[in-house]
């Protein structure tokens, strides 16, 4: 798996839902893979993307992932977050 190749295929998806793809994380965990993507947006009142908003996007990239060959044919568990609140800016 190619965090860059990942990327590509994710901006579009998060960009319409108005959030910015901050980094992906790939990982080995045992017979599967951790894909960790962490967004970024303005949300509601300018607060960061909420719970729903995460939800959604979550949604898209699981399905943009499926439908794309970037994430080979190995198992993989997908985390969609935010940066949260106590992240610097």
């Amino acid at each position: 798996m190619d965090a860059n190749r990942i990327s590509t295929v994710l901006e579009p998806v998060l960009a319409a839902h108005d959030l910015e793809l901050e980094t992906i994380e790939i990982q080995p965990a045992g017979r599967r893979t951790l894909v960790r993507v962490v967004v970024d947006g303005d949300g509601p009142e300018g607060h960061g993307p909420g719970l729903d908003d995460i939800a959604e996007a979550t949604q898209s990239v699981s399905a943009a992932l499926d439908e794309s060959d970037v994430t080979g044919t190995g198992p993989y568990t997908l985390e969609v977050s935010s940066r949260g609140v106590s992240r610097p800016l």
